[in-house]
């Protein structure tokens, strides 16, 4: 593409930094900036017209796709979501059915990085919130540039905080200068050796860099040398690009004495980026297709996860929340173990605290986010259920041994970063931890190499793979290949060249001394005596590579097809491999001869041959690099010859080699649960100190979230309204006093008088009132005539002006038109009164819609005698003055002029009802009871009353009175009949319930317990069961299916079973099988009834 993209985020809020950055930045770098902005969708933005004006670039709205020019900013619209591909810039709707986790920045970042990768480079600037860091996470992983704007300069700082939360910057500094150092670092980049000294080198550049990466590991304990050349030589140039030297040698020599600078250089070299859930298909895919089947094969055992290469743990909890859930879900009880490992020690530190920062709720779902993480103020905590399944360790892949019995192992993006003969040791140690059914997850752009063969496709786009059984990882060394007939009957051949430890690629390595005779006959008497008489023998190293042989292997030996490395375990059977190479370890280890007395060394498809092996340690290589002799003699046959043997050497028995390495194993074993142990304390000590201050902050935290999300939008919209508006203030402010007060009398008579009640400015519909001409401004008020009578304007404008209150009055002129005369003091923005605003509204309408309302009132009569709801009006002495409908069996006319209270049964509802009639004539408060009366059949009816007092306003509040009350009546005998039957029906069931051996209750339908009997086997008295909810003694799981069950009964199941287990239950130590059976009142469903049968 023909211009090199810049993305910069800001908010709404950070125009200013914006203007700061591009007034420093000079054209002609060859650079297209994109600005992406956190806007509202219907915000008009002005950023393009406020930048121009600061910049020599151009700036143009970015409205269509569009391929990107150099020296140009390209602005995005509101309403466009904006993403990079190779060639251009391409815009698309913005969604309407976003959530509150809408991230512009993230998403444009993020396709900048996917893109451009290395090339890319993203600058972040002032805003509220936490967008931008995410996608700042991706450039960082690509490789690309990534700037962010100093806190302390910032407007608002939670955008930059946020990056530097996640110590994502390459850089920070100020907007002004972040621009500089950008154009420094693309001038660097297309001259790198512009500013480079003439002086001629005292080291090549292949020295120097050596120099430095020497001193790196030194410093780090990790050979770097082993990581891919073209990514170390990126990461060096990337650095001297940043800093403030000209040439790889100035930096070397800043370098090689200053640690912070190597350490910075070896966190570029790690690269530690990830996050939750990245490749969400990768993980479905493991979800649906790999632990169904590895919970299957694992029976139960515990299931090992190993993520080496993790970080700071993302990967580690995606897999541990995926695990958890599909046992949950699956009702599955078994415990599984996952394993995290990385040679950064601050990321394990990191990833072992499990507290990571809000922008994790964009990579999570939410179901998940709430249910496995804990919200702090310093984002979300991975909650402890979870953790106890994870264990972290500082492990270097290159040298440190891998976790063994591995069911389902998970490195992704690592493999990319190292060499390829290191990659293939690597896959070969993953081989080996992997479990015969192992599963084994890669990044998408890496590869199996030569074990392509040792695995089968799971899911091949994402790079998922099945270990395949009865295959053998091989060594990725190669040497020459040998001759194609086998080894020939007493032929020696030197094999592979013995390399000095550490020695790294491209160097000579020392090989195998071997001397450089002739062909003399002395030699042929030699060999032909070794023949002979020397038993077949090998040199093997500690690698168990072959140095050396001689002797006649025939039908001892295999050799390996298409590798020509040979080692023990590629030319011997199983049964001896394992022997053998437990023999070398422990010749190697204490320096002791031994051997083993029956050996079977015969090939698989032959008939056995049983060897004796002797194991020797030989100092002709040098000292630090050991080399095992191994002898293959006659296996002894009588007794006395194996007493011969062990009385000069030690004898080697497999069961003894199991049990020293178990004793081994142990021990180590013993010392991990005690470190484990150990940390496991301390990290408990410190949660519950946290969650202790977390408990205290959690309900307010929660309350002000989603407020601070919408004010924060807000707030920032009115701030860039405020910023554009701002330059316009001084010319309006002249005019805004007049028309601030215009506008409250909008299409209204208006006069403006000043303080000494001179005309300033009339409208036009004066001309009703006064007789005005634009002649008469500057004349007082009191000069003119007006059409009403007993108006005294003077006296009610030096009122309006004493007490600087507005006056309002009804009015009436000559010819019968109303007016309301509303006075208010003109008040200037330094709040200083200057006269008095006199508007004139014409209310004829509204006194003809008064005078409707009256001839309203007679309809709502109307409306009142037709209603179908029983309304009545009483005195205070409770005599019914009016009544719309029938009562109890009596007519209208029979109520009215009867007393309410005789028509009550119950002395006490004749009490209460007095009373409430009292309170509600006194205190003009509304009053409901519920009564009991009877018709003239003597059958009880059920009313629920409801008292409104009808207030006869007086001149004042206090002079407010109420002579009549209207009564509501609601005749609820039915619902009263059916609650006495439900009480009687649970008084029934509670009398049952004592007799009841078993548990057993009744629940209502809204999962709330009515009672329940002694419950025998509960540690809770029956009192402390009713008018709580299951939820209170069920977990999720457990009442998902209850709810299942209560539909089924709805739909008119005679009876359901539900068998709890214990994980279900919260205080119940033992799985429950409970019955449920329907109660009915009346025909309805009311109540649901249970009883646990037995304990299963």
């Amino acid at each position: 593409m023909s211009a090199r993209i810049v993305g910069i985020g800001a908010s709404a809020g950070g125009l200013e930094a914006l203007e700061s950055f591009f007034s420093e930045l000079r054209s002609g770098l060859g650079l297209a900036y994109v600005v992406v902005q956190h806007l509202s969708p219907d915000h008009e933005s002005y950023s393009t017209e406020i930048l121009q004006r600061v910049t020599s670039l151009r700036v143009v709205p970015l409205l269509e796709t569009t391929v990107p020019v150099p020296d140009h900013v390209y602005v995005r619209a509101p309403d466009l979501e904006v993403q990079v591909d190779k060639y251009a810039l391409r815009t698309l709707p913005r969604p309407t059915d976003r959530s509150e986790y809408y991230r512009p920045i993230d998403d444009f970042f993020t396709t900048l990085a996917t893109a451009h990768g290395e090339d890319a480079i993203a600058i972040l600037l002032s805003g509220m919130g936490s967008d931008g860091s995410r996608g700042l996470l991706e450039v960082k992983d690509r490789g690309g540039m990534v700037m962010v704007q100093d806190a302390e300069t910032a407007r608002f700082e939670d955008m930059p905080r946020a990056a530097l939360r996640d110590q994502l910057p390459d850089l920070v500094l100020p907007p002004d200068q972040l621009a500089r150092r950008l154009a420094a670092f693309i001038q660097k980049t297309g001259s790198p050796n512009g500013n480079a000294s003439d002086e001629p080198e005292r080291y090549s550049p292949t020295e120097l860099r050596q120099a430095l990466l020497d001193r790196v590991n030194e410093s780090s304990r990790v050979d770097f040398n082993r990581y891919r050349p073209g990514t170390i030589l990126r990461r060096i140039e990337k650095r001297i690009l940043l800093s403030s030297f000209s040439s790889l040698r100035e930096y070397v020599n800043f370098a090689l004495g200053n640690e912070e600078e190597l350490q910075l250089l070896r966190e570029s070299f790690l690269i530690g980026v990830t996050r939750f859930f990245r490749d969400q298909e990768a993980f479905n895919s493991i979800r649906l297709d790999v632990l169904p089947e590895l919970c299957a094969v694992a029976e139960d055992r515990e299931v090992r996860i190993w993520v080496p290469a993790c970080s700071t743990g993302e990967e580690v909890y995606t897999l541990a929340i995926l695990m958890h859930d599909y046992l949950t879900t699956h009702g599955i009880s078994r415990p599984f173990k996952i394993f995290g490992s990385d040679v950064d020690r601050r990321a394990i530190i990191t990833a072992a605290e499990g507290v990571y920062s809000d922008h994790i709720a964009a990579d999570v779902p939410p179901e998940w986010l709430q249910r496995y993480f804990v919200r702090s103020p310093q984002g979300y905590t991975v909650c402890q259920e979870l953790k106890e399944h994870v264990l972290f360790a500082v492990q270097n892949l290159l040298d440190d041994p891998p976790f063994i019995r591995i069911d389902l192992l998970s490195c992704r993006n690592f493999l990319i970063y190292i060499n390829g003969e290191d990659q293939q040791r690597i896959l070969n140690n993953f081989y080996f931890s992997l479990n015969p059914t192992g599963v084994l997850m890669l990044g998408p752009s890496e590869s199996l190499g030569s074990l392509q063969r040792a695995f089968t496709d799971i899911n091949r786009r994402w790079k998922i793979y099945r270990k395949r059984q009865g295959e053998h990882a091989r060594s990725a060394q190669r040497i020459q290949p040998p001759q194609e007939n086998p080894l020939p009957r007493g032929r020696q051949l030197p094999l592979t060249p013995y390399r000095l430890k550490d020695a790294p690629d491209g160097e000579n390595s020392t090989a195998w001394p071997a001397a450089k005779l002739g062909p003399t006959i002395m030699d042929q008497f030699a060999r032909f005596l070794s023949e002979r008489y020397a038993p077949a023998t090998l040199f093997v190293d500690q690698h168990y590579t072959i140095l050396y042989l001689n002797g006649d292997f025939n039908g001892m030996l295999r050799l390996p097809r298409f590798n020509a490395h040979l080692t023990l375990q590629s030319v011997v059977n199983d049964e001896a491999r394992n022997l053998l190479t437990a023999g070398v370890d422990r010749i190697l280890r204490t320096g002791k001869s031994g051997a083993f007395e029956r050996i079977n060394v015969a090939d698989s498809k032959s008939a056995p041959r049983y060897l004796r092996v002797r194991f020797s340690l030989q100092d002709v290589a040098q000292p630090e690099s050991p080399v095992a002799m191994i002898e293959f003699l006659p296996a002894a046959v009588e007794p006395e010859e194996v007493a011969s043997h062990s009385s000069t050497e030690e004898v080697f028995t497999p069961d003894g080699q199991l049990r020293e390495k178990i004793e081994v194993l142990e021990n180590q074993l013993m010392l991990s649960e005690q470190r484990a142990q150990k940390l496991y304390n301390e990290l408990e000590a410190t949660n519950e100190e946290l969650q202790s201050s977390n408990r205290e902050l959690l309900a307010s935290n929660e309350e002000m979230h989603s407020a601070n999300e919408e004010l924060q939008s807000v707030n920032e919209e009115l701030y860039t309204v405020n910023a554009e508006f701002q330059r316009k203030n001084e010319e309006l402010n002249n005019i805004n006093n007049d028309v601030h007060n215009l506008m409250k009398s909008t299409q209204i008579s208006t006069i403006f008088v000043d303080n000494q009640l001179r005309i300033r400015r009339f409208t036009p519909g004066m001309g009703q009132q006064f007789d005005l001409h634009v002649t008469d401004l500057g004349r007082p008020i009191t000069s003119f005539s007006t059409p009403f009578d007993n108006l005294n304007i003077e006296e009610l404008c030096h009122f309006v002006l004493q007490t600087n209150s507005r006056h309002d009055q009804e009015i009436e002129d000559r010819h019968g038109n109303f007016y309301l005369l509303r006075m208010l003091p003109y008040v200037t923005d330094q709040h200083r009164v200057e006269g008095v605003v006199i508007t004139f509204v014409d209310i004829n309408d509204l006194v003809t819609t008064r005078r409707r309302l009256t001839d309203m009132a007679q309809k709502y009569a109307a409306i009142f005698n037709n209603t179908e709801e029983t309304i009545g009006i009483m005195r205070e002495n409770s005599r019914i003055e009016e009544i719309n409908r029938p009562l109890a069996g009596r007519s209208r006319e029979d109520l009215v002029g009867i007393y309410f209270a005789d028509l009550i049964t119950e002395v006490e509802d004749k009490v209460k009802f007095s009373e409430t009639l009292r309170a509600t004539f006194n205190d003009q408060e509304i009053g409901q009871l519920s009564i009991t009366i009877s018709d003239p059949d003597d059958q009880l009816l059920y009313l629920k009353l409801q008292l409104l007092p009808i207030v006869k306003v007086g001149s004042r509040p206090e002079d407010n009175e109420v002579n009549q009350v209207m009564v509501m009546v609601q005749d609820i005998t039915e619902f009263e009949v059916e609650r006495r039957q439900s009480t009687a029906i649970i008084d029934q069931y509670k009398k049952t319930l004592s007799y009841l051996q078993q548990d057993a209750g009744l629940i209502n339908l809204d999962e709330q317990l009515i009672l329940v009997n002694h419950m025998p086997t509960h540690l809770r008295s029956p009192d402390q069961y009713p008018d709580r909810y299951l939820s209170d003694f069920i977990r999720p799981a457990g009442l998902e299916r209850f709810r299942r069950a209560l539909n089924r009964l709805k739909e008119g199941s005679p009876m359901e079973e539900i068998r709890f287990t214990e994980d279900e239950l919260v205080d119940d130590a033992h799985p429950r099988r409970v019955l449920y059976r329907p109660v009915y009142i009346s025909g309805r469903l009311r109540y649901i009834s249970f009883e646990v049968v037995e304990n299963t």
